[in-house]
């Protein structure tokens, strides 16, 4: 990745992942601009930038726990939609007394915060029903969509 920062305090403009989207040096350097290349990118949600040292740093552990205990809430219609249509079928279709309890909750909140212990719970609980294949519980709880 390509990252234009502010040469004065380090601020991230923009990033590119081709050089030939970024302007040239000259017309960078005018605008209080410059750029630095060939670094990791940050939406891998391991790395960011550095202003103070114009780079790309790996998170710490503790910046990484941080993260990891932030809300992040989805609508109930963008949850559905983190499943499979037959995932969504078989969940549906369940006459698993838990999983019906998950499926009225999820129907009636408002938003589902997918960093919840209690959601984590609900999905591994899917898995162990047999109701969502191996690897789905990791993929869903990370908001990536099939």
């Amino acid at each position: 990745m390509i990252y234009v920062y502010d040469v004065f305090n380090g601020a991230l403009w923009s990033e590119a992942s081709d050089l030939s989207q970024v302007a040239p040096d000259e017309v960078l350097a005018a605008r209080g601009l410059a750029k630095t290349g060939d670094l990791p990118a940050t939406n891998d949600g391991l790395h960011v930038w550095d202003a103070a040292n114009r780079t790309i740093r790996a998170l710490n552990q503790d910046e990484l726990a941080a993260i990891a205990a932030e809300p992040r809430p989805v609508t109930p219609d963008q949850f559905i939609f983190l499943f499979t249509p037959e995932e969504t079928d078989a969940i549906r279709a369940s006459s698993d007394l838990v999983v019906k309890q998950l499926l009225y909750a999820m129907e009636h909140a408002p938003e589902i915060d997918l960093n919840s212990q209690r959601v984590k719970d609900g999905v591994a609980y899917l898995f162990t029903a047999g109701l969502i294949g191996a690897g789905r519980s990791d993929a869903i709880l990370a908001g990536d969509a099939p």
